[in-house]
């Protein structure tokens, strides 16, 4: 439903409507200013600003501004285009047209009016009189001009910090390729010398990776930090955008009917772009160029939040960026919970990769934050350290992972204690990656007071300790004693399908591990019986194409060859 109009202007200023404060009324006579009150009421009603007014109806926005105000006996196709422009209902729109003729025809017939009575010197008439309506008007003029020339400023400012963020955004995505590949390289340097036992030049290689890998870091974070900058300045010019609009129109309506109301208007301040660096990115020194990018960053923060404040809206809470070497106990009393909720959000994105190099170079990565925002002996920063082992573990790098498991252990058992889960888990993992070495007979030494240590801690039927012995069984029989390991993988199986039910695919592996064990012990026959039954139970489990149960059938067809074992 269209808004009606009020029928009378309720006085010669700007009590049309409720909309945004306008200039006073400059008609002389009552026909005039009944006329022009008539016509700023359509325009409040509409929604319509004066510059979307005036383009609408190919009037200047200065002549709209002076009929507006009444300095000027509008012509009646000014009248007739201004109606159509603000009323869009048809039947309306005609009512409208005809009571803006009966005006305009009064307008230009006006009444001869009363001489005023004569007042005391001194005294105001009431209501203020003109000069006090117009002194008002002038006070409204300078504050909206005001705030609209602060207005300009902020976006200014927020066009400058969107466009720096933009650049910064490109320049770190480059420099973060870069040294991925650099990453690269010194990774595959690293583990030609590690094979070689040329123990200067790994250390060297060993020191060169950590500090790339702090840098790649150090880049992913000034990335974050610029993206959101980015993105917070381009939303708060957006509002800043929509207010220099109001104030404009604002300005508009309090100047309609001042000779060249755009004489002393504020101008928009000219948008500084940052001049393009000389040097090529590639050779810049990369601390250089990330202190550089901190430093942008740190700046135009300051300028978001500086102008978050003037227009009153809260600044997002943001996690602060540790640069320097705090302590353990320092980070605690400087947000360890927020650090810690940042830690585990980024695990979990870790996880999502799997095994393979992407997933050690983010796992490695996030070490170093853990360290850096928690300190080396936090419980969620010897997690990460764990994650990261048993991702370069399941990587195929056994070697390394054992160094890694032996330095988390004591880690652990320091600051956990000798029982506690994580210890466990490392000394399980440890273990694992010894076997998987070759190194079996050392790794089953290892798992045996393990096994008591997780049964007695966290219970015989703990996930922990099934695979303990899992381990302990696999590397006994490589270790050359295949009859104690199937005897070792009987109990195991008795226990997992006591808590895990028989048709658990881990229950599964372990049937498949002890009929290979039983067949390197006693021979074909036994072993063959038992895959039999497991290749029958596989498929109607797991269907005919699960791994496990591929597995299970190449296992059996090994078993049928002359010699098979």
């Amino acid at each position: 439903m269209v808004r009606d109009v009020p029928d009378n202007s309720g006085g010669a200023g700007g009590g049309w409507g409720m909309g945004r404060p306008w200039g006073p009324i400059r008609a002389q006579s009552a026909e005039g200013r009944e006329l022009a009150g008539f016509l700023r009421a359509l325009v409040d009603a509409s929604g319509l600003t004066m510059t979307a007014i005036a383009g609408g109806i190919s009037w200047s926005k200065t002549q709209v501004g002076s009929y507006l105000a009444g300095s000027q006996l509008p012509e009646q196709d000014f009248v007739l285009a201004l109606v159509a422009a603000t009323v869009a209902e048809p039947r309306l729109r005609e009512r409208r047209r005809t009571e803006a003729l009966t005006r305009l025809r009064a307008a230009e017939h006006p009444a001869p009016e009363r001489k005023p009575a004569q007042t005391p010197a001194g005294h105001v008439p009431a209501g203020g009189g003109y000069a006090v309506e117009l002194a008002e008007a002038r006070r409204q003029q300078l504050d909206t001009y005001d705030r609209l020339t602060r207005s300009l400023e902020q976006q200014a400012v927020l066009e400058r910090t969107a466009h720096n963020s933009a650049q910064l955004v490109m320049a770190l995505l480059y420099m973060i390729t870069k040294l991925e590949q650099r990453v690269d390289g010194l990774c595959a340097e690293r583990d030609e010398l590690r094979g070689q036992g040329q123990a200067h030049e790994l250390e060297q290689a060993q020191r060169q990776l950590e500090r790339a890998l702090d840098q790649e870091r150090r880049a992913q974070e000034e990335l974050r930090r610029a993206q959101e900058k980015q993105r917070r300045a381009e939303e708060l010019a957006a509002r800043v955008q929509h207010l220099v609009r109001q104030l404009t129109d604002e300005l508009d309506r309090l100047r309609a009917g001042d000779p060249d109301p755009q004489a002393d208007e504020p101008r928009q301040a000219a948008e500084v772009v940052p001049a393009a660096g000389a040097g090529d990115p590639v050779g810049d020194d990369i601390e250089q160029a990330l202190a550089k990018a901190a430093a942008v960053n740190d700046a135009d923060g300051e300028a978001i939040e500086r102008v978050s404040e003037e227009l009153g809206e809260e600044s997002p809470r943001v996690v602060p960026v540790v640069r320097d070497n705090l302590t353990y106990r320092d980070n605690l009393t400087t947000g360890g919970d927020a650090a810690r909720a940042v830690i585990r959000a980024r695990a979990a994105e870790a996880a999502l990769l799997g095994p393979g190099r992407a997933a050690v170079r983010r796992w490695e990565l996030l070490v170093a934050d853990a360290i850096r925002m928690l300190g080396p002996d936090d419980p969620e920063t010897l997690a990460v350290y764990g994650n990261h082992a048993g991702v370069v573990g399941a990587g195929g790098d056994h070697a390394w992972a054992v160094q890694l498991y032996e330095d988390l252990v004591d880690r652990c058992e320091q600051v956990l204690g000798p029982n506690h889960r994580e210890s466990l888990v490392a000394r399980n993992g440890h273990a694992l990656n010894l076997g998987n070495l070759g190194r079996h007979a050392e790794a089953a030494k290892l798992l045996e007071p393990l096994i008591d240590d997780c049964a007695r801690e966290l219970g015989p039927g703990h996930p922990e300790t099934l695979i303990a012995r899992n381990n302990q069984a696999f590397n006994i029989g490589y270790a050359g004693h295949w009859g104690r390991a199937a005897y070792y993988f009987e109990t195991l199986l008795r226990d997992r399908r006591l808590v895990l039910g028989p048709d658990d695919p881990d229950t599964l592996t372990t049937r498949s591990n002890h009929a290979y064990c039983v067949a390197r012990a006693e021979g074909a026959a036994e072993a063959i019986r038992l895959f039999d039954a497991l290749v029958l139970d596989c498929v109607q489990l797991l269907g005919p194409d699960h791994p496990e149960t591929l597995a299970a059938r190449r296992h059996r067809a090994e078993l049928s060859r002359p010699g098979g074992r």
